[in-house]
Parts: structure tokens; sequence; C-alpha cells
């Protein structure tokens, strides 16, 4: 027997089937969406008030942190006009970085950079631990200056320095050492600095060298008579060699006397000899 209901449903079926599966689909869509909503952990809502409101803070936190730029590392003298905004410079601050850069010069630690910019003390306060330098610029500041520790020499009559004193002097050897005793004994010691240069070799350096060690305390010296002294005695006097003394016992006989002052206006003998002899005559 035909049954017409049955037929009826079957047409039906295979003449809107399209449709069906369009709508079954769509149905299948509203159901994953829903159910994903309901396990969404970005926001929950709770009937509870004071549930609700620590809900509400903690989204609003998460919110902030989603919102808030992440800082780098950088180089103020490198910082371009979309890079300074982002950090919360002004334009007046960014200016100030730039024509700072024109005139050659580079900002090298984080208090030149607020003193360039003359940003706000809490902006600099954050961007303070990302302000990069170049590893030579922060080696240079934290490298120690060396200072070299200041000891006072207490400074020794140097007609009574030793061949071992000596020789510590900077540019004073053995040689010069032996030469300076050497001399300072045929002299009977020294009246003055400037007598070092009558030794060979000795520059005003050395001397310079010698003066910050030592100082000179003139000797005692038993002065002799021009009037009485013998050819000899004149001869053992530094600075007075055979022929000086021979015109000396000349020119006492002839003048009948005999003083320096003599000596210099009829031997015509230079002042730093005439000086010199004032050490020992009279």
């Amino acid at each position: 027997m035909f049954n017409f209901k049955g037929s009826f449903y079957i047409d039906f079926i295979r003449k809107y089937r399209g449709l069906l599966f369009l709508f079954f689909i769509l149905f299948a869509i509203q159901i994953v969406a829903y159910v994903n909503f309901k396990r969404s952990p970005e926001y929950t809502y709770s009937t509870n008030d004071s549930i609700q409101r620590q809900i509400d803070s903690l989204y609003s936190i998460q919110e902030n942190k989603k919102r808030t730029p992440i800082i780098y590392p950088f180089n103020p003298n490198y910082l371009t006009d979309e890079k300074g905004y982002r950090l919360g410079l002004s334009v007046k601050e960014i200016d100030n970085l730039f024509a700072y850069r024109k005139k050659g010069l580079f900002i090298n630690s984080a208090k030149e950079f607020k003193q360039v910019t003359n940003i706000s003390d809490s902006l600099f306060v954050v961007l303070k631990p990302y302000l990069k330098f170049p590893k030579w610029v922060t080696e240079k500041q934290t490298k120690k200056k060396y200072t070299p520790k200041k000891t006072s020499i207490v400074k020794k009559d140097i007609n009574k320095a030793t061949l071992p004193e000596l020789k510590k002097v900077y540019g004073i050897g053995d040689v010069f050492a032996n030469r300076i005793i050497t001399y300072r004994e045929k002299i009977k010691g020294f009246h003055d600095a400037t007598q070092l240069f009558e030794i060979y070799g000795i520059d005003s350096a050395k001397v310079k060298e010698i003066k910050k060690r030592f100082k000179i305390i003139p000797p005692t010296i038993k002065k002799i008579s021009l009037e009485e002294s013998a050819l000899e005695e004149l001869m053992n006097i530094p600075y007075i060699d055979y022929d000086l003394a021979k015109a000396i016992i000349l020119l006492r006989t002839q003048k009948g006397s005999i003083s320096l002052d003599l000596i210099v206006t009829e031997l015509a003998l230079d002042s730093t000899l005439i000086k010199r002899l004032n050490y020992y005559v009279y």
C-alpha cells in the first residue's frame, strides 16, 4: 500500500537538503562560539558584587599591562622623533636633544641626558635604567684615575751625599755620581747649585733632578790672605791655576798690595770667577 506521508518527507528532504545542511552548520557555529565564550579566561562575570569588583580590578590591571609599551635599552645619541615620542619625551625635549647633537656633541652619561633634554624627574627615573652608552664610555667613567701618592722628600745636604744616595737621582748613574763626588772634593764643597754645571756632562735637566733631592749648605772654609799667600798656596785654591797665581803675585809686587777689587780691575777676570774666589780668599 502506498505511504503518502513518507513519500512527502522524502521529497521534501531531497528538495531542501541544501538549506538543511546550511542551517546545521550555522547552528554548530553558534554552539562552538557559546562554549568558547563560557571558557574565556579574559573576563568572568559573577553575581556576587564583591567578587565581581575584584574580577574587574584584575581585568583592568591586565588591560593596562597590555597597553604599556615595552622599553628596550637605547643610545640617546641616536634617538628618533618617533622613538622619543613613544618613550614619553615632549617635542621641546626632543628638539633640545637634536640641537645638542647638531653641534657635534655626544651624550655620555645619564646625568648629561637629563641636563640636555631637561626631562622631568619622574620620566628620568623611568628611562635611566635603559640608557645605553658605548663600552669605551662606560669603562672610562668607571675606571679610577691613578693618582700618584705624594711623598715628601727630606732633602739632604749634597755636600754630605753618598754615592748610593746620588745614584737614586733620576738621570744620575754611577758615572755622574762619581763625578759629583770627585768635583765636590776638588772645590772643597759646593756653595751654590750653579757649580754643578761645571761638572762634565751635567745639564739643566740633571741639576733640576738633583735639586729635588738635595739642598746646598755651603761648607765652612778657612780663607787665606791674598796679601800673604805664596805662589804654592794660591795654586791650591780652587779656580786658581799657575798662570793666575803668578799674575796675582806679580800684581801684588807692582802695586805693593792686592785685593779682589784690584784683581778685577787690573786682570779683567770674569765676575763668576771672582765670585768663586771670594769663597776661599780675602
